[in-house]
Order: structure tokens, then C-alpha cells, then sequence
């Protein structure tokens, strides 16, 4: 699947700001599934200086840095992707006990993965989450590729989806009792309840290509990704219910995921009570 993804983002003060450091997580990852062919990146106004690194996640990360006063950012992504993992399932786990639950990694690789084993964002206080883990747990005889297919279809059909474009995830057990959410509510879920049978899971923001619609508004899309030995690190979207193949066009995975924002950045005034507006528009041609 060939497409090309222009990704627009535009901040507006009503009062002259000026811009703090930010940084910027727009260019997709490139992987032996996926190939970026073209990539640009519009800063307006023209930032003083703008560096390009890997960040600690292994993302590709630009921090833009800003001299003088404005009253507005606009950022402009363009992306030409190539995609060709038609079959998410086309893989063989190398280590026989890590198709078993509870999942046990080696130690070296359990030492490699700890981050997407469990970090702050998990919620103790669970049981909703527990329930639903133990009976797919229960229902899968406990067998880890099977258990990701039917935790990632259930929750597909449990929560309904809804859009809600800024804001932080919702807990798991704030989803499961509105029993509706944004996809990134949604993949938090499955996140953690991965992590509760010892599967490495991470969150993943960026695109969903929808080949079967035309004239459809996009927005930013989250899933998650857990690793399994021999296959690496394989995505499943809850939102869909499927794992992941040729549609979803990552931009940054982290185990926090505050951390894959696409744009991170404040601005700084010494009048009080600047407002400001956002304003993303997303848009996918297939080519």
C-alpha cells in the first residue's frame, strides 16, 4: 500500500508568546515492513534552530528551538509511505515458553523489555481489568497468541468508539465502566492487561488508512505493540479488534504514552492568562 499523509498542525495565541523548545515526532518509522520514500517537515515562523535525533524510545524526534515573539506556530508534516506486511501473523515465536501464560521472557530479554513490562501509568486499583484478563485468560487455555486475538477482538466490541482529540488516556477502569472510548483509551487497556500476564506491551501513535472508505475525516490513531521472541515487536489495534498489517502508519511507540505525542512544546509570556488554539487537520491519499 502506497500513501501519502499530509499532517497539519496550527497553534494561535491572542497575545504575542514566545515559543518554548519543542519537539516534534512527525516522521514515520521505517522498517523492513515499511518504507518512507519521501518526508518533509514546514516549521512557520522559521525556528531558529532545529536538530534531528533518536529519542529514548528508538523514535525518530526534532527539537525546534525559537528566537523571537508570535502569535502563532504552524506545523506541517508531509510523508510519502510504502507499507507491505499484507499478513500481521507471518512470523514463528522462537521461545516455546513465551507462548504460554503468564508469559516469561529469558533474563536478558526481560531485562531489555522492563519498561514495557509495567511503568507508573498502571492503575492498581483494577478489577474490572482483572475479570475480563482471567476469562480470556480462561478462554484461551492460556495460550498467548490466542489470548491476544480474543483480548484485542473483545475489547473492539465492549468499548464503543468515541473521538475525542486532545487530552491524556483515560485509565483502564474509567474506559471498561463508560464502556466507550478513544482509540488511545482503548489501547491502554489492552496495554495493561498485556502487561498483567507478563506480555511487553507499548503504546504506538500514528495513522490508520482506511482503504475501504473514501471522503472520510482522519485523525490521529492510536494502538499497541507487544513483543513476542522471534517476531519482535507486533501490533494489535483494539479499537478494530485486528492485529495490525499494512494500514497503520506509526509515527513514535513508547511503554509511557506521553511520550509519542506528536508535537510537545509551551510557550512562555509575561502577560497572565494567554489563550491558545489548536487546530489538527490530517489528511491520506492513496497513491
Amino acid at each position: 500500500m502506497r500513501v501519502r499523509i499530509e499532517h497539519q498542525t496550527v497553534y494561535k495565541y491572542d497575545h504575542s508568546v514566545y515559543l518554548n523548545p519543542t519537539i516534534l515526532r512527525l516522521t514515520p518509522r521505517a522498517d523492513s515492513c515499511r518504507l518512507c520514500n519521501n518526508c518533509s517537515l514546514n516549521i512557520t515562523p522559521t525556528p531558529s534552530g532545529l536538530s534531528s535525533y533518536y529519542d529514548a524510545c528508538g523514535n525518530i524526534a526534532h527539537t525546534a528551538w525559537f528566537t523571537d515573539a508570535t502569535m502563532s506556530l504552524e506545523i506541517a508534516a508531509v510523508m510519502e509511505m510504502e507499507t507491505f506486511r499484507e499478513n500481521p501473523f507471518n512470523y514463528i515465536v522462537t521461545d516455546p515458553g513465551a507462548l504460554v501464560l503468564p508469559l516469561k521472557y529469558k533474563t536478558g530479554l526481560k531485562y531489555l523489555l522492563q519498561p514495557s513490562l509495567g511503568c507508573p501509568e498502571v492503575n492498581k486499583n483494577r478489577p474490572g481489568l482483572d475479570r475480563i484478563v482471567k476469562e480470556e485468560m480462561t478462554a484461551s487455555d492460556n495460550n498467548t497468541l490466542e489470548f491476544l486475538s480474543r483480548f484485542c477482538n473483545r475489547l473492539s466490541f465492549e468499548v464503543a468508539h468515541e473521538i475525542r482529540e486532545t487530552g491524556e488516556p483515560l485509565a483502564p477502569e474509567d474506559t471498561l465502566s463508560r464502556r466507550k472510548g478513544a482509540c488511545r483509551d482503548v489501547a491502554m487497556v489492552f496495554i495493561e492487561g498485556c502487561r498483567l500476564v507478563g506480555i511487553a506491551a507499548r503504546f504506538v501513535s500514528g495513522y490508520k488508512c482506511r482503504k475501504d472508505k473514501a471522503d472520510i475525516k482522519y485523525y490521529m490513531h492510536a494502538w499497541a505493540e507487544v513483543f513476542l521472541p522471534g517476531a519482535g515487536w507486533r501490533g494489535y489495534d483494539p479499537s478494530i479488534g485486528l492485529a495490525v498489517a499494512d494500514e497503520h502508519v506509526p509515527l513514535a511507540a513508547s511503554p509511557i504514552s506521553s511520550e509519542v505525542s506528536p508535537v510537545d512544546g509551551s510557550f512562555r509570556s509575561d502577560i497572565p492568562g494567554i489563550h491558545s488554539e489548536m487546530n489538527v487537520n490530517v489528511n491520506i491519499t492513496f497513491l
